[in-house]
């Protein structure tokens, strides 16, 4: 297993909330999806003022340097968001999509020198039974740049209750040539670098 805490603070700007977006590009799951309260935001900024915005980067799985797997949480989310404008004496208010209590995983590196294709994603507790998703998207992107290149690449979001991963996960993907990889999330990374542990009853949307 590869992690990184610290990813290029650009490419984390553009990516830190892209899978909440995800969950329109599939029907609607039946799964409600839970909703941070006053008390977990509250929470979560106030720890988030005494520590940098790069804590809350996320987990990571690089090959060389494709970003080939990225693993965050709106708790997180809102820690970095937090953070980074109480370094610059701002306050900072999550927009109400941003409150929404999730664990986001994406598989996937755009980047046309760095490109990644993901083909599937599964998640499972640490005794191995598999979690299911609340939204799940696999499906290839069309990218043009500046001077007009063409590319596609297949990539996949899929986004998770927090409860379900409290303790602990094991990510299983494939690229899209088919190659298996496994990256494991474990209690400690969960609870302090997702916020997953702190205590909270979230409502439902």
């Amino acid at each position: 297993m590869r992690r990184s805490r610290i990813i290029g603070i650009g490419l984390v700007a553009g990516m830190i909330f892209a899978a909440i977006a995800a969950a329109s590009l599939r029907p609607p799951s039946p799964r409600p999806i839970p909703r941070m309260s006053d008390r977990l935001v509250s929470a979560v900024q106030a720890l988030a003022k005494d520590k940098r915005f790069y804590d809350f980067v996320g987990l990571s799985d690089y090959d060389h340097a494709s970003l080939k797997l990225l693993v965050t949480s709106n708790r997180a989310n809102i820690g970095y968001e937090t953070a980074r404008a109480a370094e610059n004496n701002e306050r900072y208010t999550p927009l109400a999509e941003e409150r929404l209590d999730t664990v986001n995983i994406e598989c996937g590196d755009s980047r046309l020198q760095k490109m990644f294709e993901c083909s599937i994603v599964r998640v499972m507790r640490r005794d191995r039974s598999e979690i299911q998703p609340l939204s799940y998207s696999a499906k290839p992107i069309d990218y043009v740049s500046a001077s007009g290149k063409h590319w596609v690449v297949h990539e996949v979001w899929a986004i998770f209750s927090p409860r379900e991963l409290s303790d602990g996960f094991v990510v299983e993907y494939t690229s899209y040539d088919g190659v298996e990889s496994t990256f494991e999330v474990s209690p400690e990374d969960a609870r302090e670098q997702l916020l997953l542990k702190l205590e909270e009853d979230p409502a439902i949307i």
